[in-house]
């Protein structure tokens, strides 16, 4: 199974970092990297489980995971460029 490339996380909300390789039609490849974000939390049975549903409590964690995961994929990004 793949593994993200990175990882942030605050409090329960927690971004994944993943790079994914595009194929064009023409047999041209490129990678892009997308982050993923979920909120881990323990289910009724005890077992841990994710949700994207987010409620006012996490937003601040939300705002802090989403910007540094932005941080993250430009830097990526702009290296790849050099």
């Amino acid at each position: 199974m793949n593994q993200p490339k990175h990882k942030i996380s605050y409090g329960t909300v927690q971004a994944a970092i993943w790079t994914n390789e595009i194929t064009k039609k023409d047999g041209q490849t490129w990678k892009k990297s997308v982050a993923q974000i979920e909120k881990r939390y323990k289910n009724s049975a005890g077992e841990w489980a994710s949700t994207t549903s987010f409620d006012a409590n996490d937003l601040a964690d939300l705002i802090m995971v989403a910007e540094d995961a932005r941080r993250f994929l430009k830097k990526k990004s702009d290296e790849q460029e050099e």
